[in-house]
């Protein structure tokens, strides 16, 4: 395969590939087969069809078009390798021409940009003081017995902080919505679950009680319902009380916690759990922080079209959590009373800011020699081994399959613990 390579500008570079003639024909064959097995012809089965029946209904450019995704992969990396180029995102393909012996396609490559390291070490950042209050240990043990309280029928009026079972179906206009039905719903009244003013409106009520509520939407709701005044008919079936356990050792020993059997045990554990997450909280805090003054010292200037494809896949993993809540793109927008400007400039923001310390931290792992040893993954699939009782063979086959996340995993942990060394 020949290759001519075109520089545009420092990290933008067009690369001309003339595919070799038998490898562009043995695709041609590869793209036919495939094209030809996926025929349903009447009278024979599916991949059967005779070629010459088969031909007469797969024209050339399909034909074409699958060889081109035949060759593309091993083409481009060739090309690469042969170039010494290193693609930061996905390149543009064009073909340049085509005929049934020869084929030139043409990348337009963005490469990574150069990074000047500034000062990486010695840096200064205070880190906050860790300190675990009686208060913080009281709110994690209240919590800990909410979480274990169970719902109890009363017969008295629903109070605020009790849970009701009811039936509900919300009218705007004298007309049902979609959505605003629901029957033997379990409601915690002053949860926040409902729009406000819904909850307030069932305390008092008691067993078999109907209601008409009535509310308002907010402004910044989905755009059928927001700022419209709604009807809900209620039916209560059930008011339950929460029942929050005694604090004593009775009650802790029938939590079953690991080496805890009082509650002097519980609140010495609750101390420690605070202090250890507070204490990672506070790590984390100084690394980011680090970094972030790292990456500031240093120059790098990031290509606008590698910025526009992280704000592209950024936009696209966060409409992929909508649809999978139930909201459209649009809807939420409404829900959170963003713009969509707004949103692209703070991703765009945060894209650029991203791949400079990606960029950075890159430069430096490789300046440090960091990297990753026979002795690093075995002591990873170790570790695991471990944590899930499992054999180190079988935690070895599991990362076989993306061997290379877990490297960077390793990686990225190293980088953080020299860079802190580095910085004392």
């Amino acid at each position: 395969m020949k290759s001519t390579v075109k520089s545009i500008n420092e990290t933008k570079f067009e690369v001309t590939c003339e595919v070799e003639e038998k490898a562009w024909k043995d695709a041609q064959e590869k793209a036919r087969k495939k094209l030809y097995e996926k025929l349903e012809i009447k009278g024979f089965r599916k991949g059967h069809v005779p070629p010459d029946i088969a031909k007469k209904h797969v024209n050339e450019g399909e034909v074409f078009n699958e060889a081109i995704n035949v060759v593309l992969p091993d083409t481009f990396a060739h090309a690469m390798e042969d170039n010494k180029l290193r693609p930061l995102i996905q390149p543009q393909v064009a073909v340049e021409k085509f005929s049934t012996s020869s084929l030139t396609l043409k990348f337009t490559v963005i490469t990574a940009p150069k990074v000047t390291l500034g000062n990486y070490k010695g840096i200064k950042i205070a880190k906050k003081e860790v300190k675990v209050t009686d208060k913080d240990v009281d709110d994690e043990i209240k919590q800990l017995l909410d979480q274990n309280a169970e719902l109890v029928l009363k017969e008295g009026e629903a109070k605020k902080g009790d849970t009701v079972i009811l039936d509900f179906e919300g009218f705007v206009d004298g007309k049902p919505f979609e959505g605003g039905k629901a029957e033997n719903y379990e409601l915690a009244l002053g949860s926040g679950q409902f729009i406000p003013g819904f909850e307030d409106q069932l305390i008092g009520l008691k067993k078999d009680d109907k209601k008409d509520v009535k509310v308002t939407f907010p402004k910044d709701y989905v755009e059928n319902l927001k700022g419209k005044e709604a009807t809900f008919k209620c039916v209560i079936h059930e008011v339950k009380e929460k029942k929050v356990p005694a604090l004593n050792d009775d009650t802790v020993k029938e939590l079953k916690l690991p080496n805890v059997n009082s509650v002097a045990e519980l609140k010495a554990s609750k101390h420690n759990e605070i202090e250890k997450r507070k204490k990672g909280e506070v790590e984390n805090a100084y690394y980011n922080e680090l970094v972030d003054a790292i990456v500031k010292n240093a120059k790098v200037a990031v290509a606008d079209e590698i910025i526009t494809e992280e704000v592209k896949n950024m936009k696209a993993n966060l409409t992929q959590r909508i649809e999978q809540n139930g909201l459209k793109f649009d809807q939420y927008l409404q829900i959170t009373g963003q713009k969509l400007e707004d949103l692209e400039k703070k991703m765009k923001a945060d894209a650029e800011k991203n791949i400079k310390a990606y960029l950075v931290l890159e430069e430096i792992s490789a300046k440090e020699g960091i990297t990753i040893s026979d002795a690093d993954l075995q002591a990873e699939y170790k570790h695991f081994a471990d944590l899930y009782k499992m054999e180190v063979k079988k935690v070895e086959e599991i990362f076989s399959k993306d061997i290379n996340s877990l490297k960077n995993q390793i990686a990225s942990r190293k980088l953080h613990d020299k860079l802190v060394e580095l910085n004392k």
